[in-house]
């Protein structure tokens, strides 16, 4: 019985210790004389802010904004404290800051470099330029769809506010239309009065032609009038192929919350306990 209560001491300490470290992120400023000073305007701000508990909720969006804080809607980056001019507090974390842009932060969405080529030099697959106001020696960028097909299509212009998020690094860009070169599909094979294969007429490929897309499987595309084709069979050679999508991702800031650690591992031990006091009970 007195395990069980201190036990249950131990949990309530720990669910008070949580409470009373539930407080708001402060946000200090340094003063005129070096010193940091809180700024209560802001920290008012926060504090009556139903959405802010902790430091996370201060991070920037992070499916648009590479790591930083967004205070009351001014933008900040995390440096080292020498470089500091604001800070924010939670608890025994501190988090040093520089303002920053936020316009420098942010980007439209991930992309990864694509190969556009001379629409002379197109093969089935390729995307190509023809038009004056591009050329295929610029660098171009795309964003993916979740089934790995083409999304938006940038160019590379640093005259441009606009940003992607390329290998982790941002890149000024203005969209861009360049041309697919598709597959196009005539019948080929016959027997017995009937297309058995179709053949593209741009690159020469040969591809099984089937009665329905049942019968062609899941994915399949509708190659001529009644005849489908495979998935496998509708895609484009390796020549051809666009570059995989990026996989990099954008980390935002980690943050701490010591008394909920606290009571994570102190309700831990106070079932570990509980089930040591009904073992010897049996």
């Amino acid at each position: 019985k007195i395990v069980a209560l201190v036990l249950s001491l131990v949990m309530v300490l720990g669910l008070a210790t949580t409470a009373f470290g539930a407080v708001k992120p402060e946000f200090w400023q340094v003063d005129g004389d070096g010193a940091w000073a809180k700024r209560t305007d802001v920290n008012a701000a926060i504090a009556a802010d139903t959405t802010v508990a902790d430091l996370d909720d201060l991070v920037a969006d992070d499916d648009n904004y590479l790591p930083c804080y967004n205070v009351c809607g001014a933008f900040f980056a995390e440096v080292a404290e020498a470089q500091a001019t604001y800070k924010l507090t939670y608890g025994a974390k501190t988090v040093f800051l520089a303002p920053v842009d936020g316009a420098d932060y942010r980007f439209e969405e991930k992309a990864s470099v694509l190969k556009v080529v001379a629409e002379s030099d197109a093969v089935c697959g390729d995307y190509y330029v023809s038009d004056a106001a591009y050329d295929e020696d610029d660098v171009y960028y795309a964003s993916y769809n979740k089934n790995g097909t083409v999304k938006n299509i940038y160019v590379a212009d640093k005259t441009q506010t606009t940003n992607v998020l390329v290998n982790g690094k941002l890149v000024a860009v203005d969209t861009a239309a360049p041309t697919q070169l598709t597959h196009a599909w005539v019948g080929y094979d016959v027997v017995n009065y009937a297309y058995t294969t179709v053949k593209c007429v741009n690159c020469g490929k040969v591809a099984t032609l089937y009665a329905n897309a049942t019968a062609a499987g899941k994915g399949a595309v509708e190659a001529i009038d009644g005849g489908w084709i495979t998935k496998a069979a509708a895609g484009y050679t390796a020549a051809g192929a666009v570059e995989a999508p990026a996989t990099d991702k954008v980390e935002s800031a980690e943050t701490f919350d010591a008394g909920i650690a606290m009571y994570v591992g102190m309700s831990v031990m106070a079932a570990a306990g509980s089930a040591v006091v009904l073992k010897k009970k049996d």
